[in-house]
C-alpha cells in the first residue's frame, strides 16, 4: 500500500490571466506565480517547513486553548460571508496575485508528506475562485461574484484549475495503484472552530464512507492508534460533516473500487492547526506515527 496526500483548499494563487495588469512606471508586476506540476515528491522529513520562532506550549488539550482564528476563504459560502474580499471589484483582470487560502491545511499536509515520505498533490489556486472539492456542476463550485463573470472566463477556470487538479489526483492514484496494487489517499483540510455561533468540539474529524468496510475498519484502527500516539488531540468520526458529503474523495471513490482505493478526509480544527506553536508539530508527528503503525499492522496481517 502507498500513501498519497492531497491538499485541495490550501492554495492562494490567482492565474496570471486574472491578475490586474496596470502598474506604476518603472515597477515590475509580481504575479506571484510559478510554473509547477502541482505534485511535490517529498523524500526527507527535514524538507518540511519548520516554525522556529514559536514557543512550545504544554496544554493538555490543544482545542481548549484560546486562539486567534485565521481569516481565509475556503469556498463560495465563505466568499458570501467575506464581502470585502468578494466585492464588485472581484472581476477578471482586476484581481491581486494572491487570495487567502487554507494555510493551516497546507502546513499540515506538507509536514505529513515529509514525515511519511509520501507524495503530496496541492491545489495551488485559491478556492475563492473555484472550489475543486465540488462537482463542476455544483451551484457552489464558484462564489457568486465569479458566477457573474463571462462564460469564457468561467469555462477557463473550470478547465485549467478544477479539471486540471482533479485529473492530476486521479492520474496519481492510477499510477500508484498500478505500481503498488493499492492506494491510501488522505485529503487534508481545516475547519473553523465556530460555526453559526456553535463550538465544534473536536480537534480532528476523520471522514470515511461507512458502506466501504475496509475504509471504515482502517479509520477505526487509525483513531485507536491516534489516541495512543497523539493524546493531546480529540478525534471524532465523520464530523463535522459526513464522509459521504460531496468532496474530492467521494469523486475518486466513483473511479476506484474499494479493492484498490481507500479515501479518507482528515479535517483539522483551525484552533490548533493554525497556531505556530511546538505542540502543533507534536500533534502532526503523532498523527503520522499512528498512521505508520496502522499500516505496519495491516502489512503484518497480510503476511
Amino acid at each position: 500500500m502507498t500513501i498519497l496526500i492531497s491538499c485541495e483548499m490550501g492554495g492562494d494563487r490567482v492565474p496570471p490571466w486574472l491578475v490586474r495588469q496596470p502598474m506604476p512606471p518603472g515597477r515590475i508586476l509580481d504575479l506571484g506565480f510559478a510554473e509547477d506540476s502541482g505534485i511535490i515528491e517529498t523524500a526527507d522529513a527535514t524538507e518540511a517547513p519548520v516554525v522556529t520562532e514559536a514557543p512550545v506550549v504544554t496544554e493538555a488539550s490543544v482545542a481548549g486553548s484560546a486562539v486567534l482564528e485565521i481569516p481565509l476563504i475556503t469556498g463560495a459560502s465563505d466568499c458570501e460571508n467575506r464581502p470585502e474580499l468578494c466585492s464588485s471589484k472581484f472581476v477578471p483582470g482586476q484581481l491581486p496575485s494572491r487570495l487567502p487560502g487554507d494555510a493551516s491545511a497546507r502546513y499540515v499536509a506538507r509536514r505529513m508528506a515529509a514525515l511519511l515520505q509520501s507524495p503530496l498533490i496541492e491545489n495551488k489556486y485559491a478556492a475563492a475562485l473555484v472550489d475543486v472539492t465540488r462537482s463542476s456542476r455544483h451551484r457552489s463550485v464558484m462564489p457568486p461574484e465569479v458566477r457573474r463573470w463571462p462564460t469564457e472566463d468561467r469555462d477557463r477556470l473550470i478547465q485549467e484549475v478544477h479539471a486540471g487538479y482533479r485529473n492530476r489526483v486521479r492520474s496519481a492514484i492510477e499510477q500508484h495503484s498500478r505500481r503498488h496494487g493499492f492506494t491510501l489517499h488522505v485529503s487534508v483540510r481545516s475547519f473553523a472552530s465556530l460555526s453559526e455561533g456553535r463550538q465544534r468540539r473536536t480537534d480532528i474529524g476523520l471522514l470515511y464512507d461507512p458502506s466501504r468496510e475496509d475504509e471504515m475498519a482502517f479509520c477505526l484502527d487509525w483513531i485507536d492508534e491516534m489516541y495512543e500516539s497523539a493524546p493531546m488531540i480529540r478525534v471524532r468520526r465523520n464530523y463535522p460533516r459526513r464522509g459521504t458529503t460531496e468532496s474530492l474523495v467521494t469523486a475518486m471513490r466513483t473511479h476506484f473500487s474499494a479493492e484498490h482505493y481507500i479515501g479518507v478526509e482528515l479535517l483539522l480544527n483551525r484552533a490548533w492547526a493554525g497556531r505556530r506553536v511546538g505542540l502543533r508539530d507534536q500533534a502532526i508527528e503523532g498523527i503520522c506515527r499512528s498512521l505508520d503503525q496502522v499500516l505496519d499492522f495491516q502489512s503484518a496481517d497480510a503476511a
